[in-house]
């Protein structure tokens, strides 16, 4: 199931199954996996977000929004 690979323990929203189904794709874009870890960071599941925002500078290195998303990562892996 996309929600236990991203890390969580169950759908809060419409949008966020939408989300899940996204990534569940083998050829999910790497923004689906931006647009969890935000979705995620948003509801405040720290850890999960952070595993799915690395999951999309993972797939996509060079993003143009990276320096965001490592500020978001910084934040997200400084919370307890």
């Amino acid at each position: 199931q996309a929600s236990r690979q991203a890390g969580r323990d169950g759908d809060a929203t419409p949008g966020s199954r939408l989300y899940d189904e996204a990534i569940a794709q083998p050829d999910a874009p790497p923004e689906a996996w931006r647009e969890v870890g935000l979705a995620l960071r948003e509801e405040g599941h720290s850890a999960a977000a952070a595993k799915a925002l690395h999951r999309y500078l993972q797939l996509l290195p060079q993003a143009s929004d990276r320096a965001f998303i490592d500020k978001y990562l910084a934040e997200l892996e400084s919370t307890p």
